[in-house]
């Protein structure tokens, strides 16, 4: 997590979670990045397709700034 914190986008952005058989991981995530100051934070599991390559206790993280025309 601290490497995506360091490259988080100035202004208003929001995160996308997904864990491999670990919702602690996530919901530690979850709080990290609502402390950051974003917008919204979704989480979910990933699936058994992807999760066979990913492994046990893996976790994707997502982030979208909302800086752009419709937002300012």
């Amino acid at each position: 997590m601290k490497f995506v914190s360091l490259k988080l986008p100035g202004g208003p952005f929001r995160v996308g979670l997904a864990h491999g058989d670990a919702p602690e991981i996530a919901e530690k995530a979850k709080t990290h990045f609502k402390s950051l100051g974003t917008e919204k934070v979704i989480s979910t599991e990933i699936d058994p397709a992807l999760g066979v390559h990913a492994g046990p206790r893996a976790l994707v993280i997502a982030i979208q700034s909302l800086k752009d025309g419709l937002h300012g």
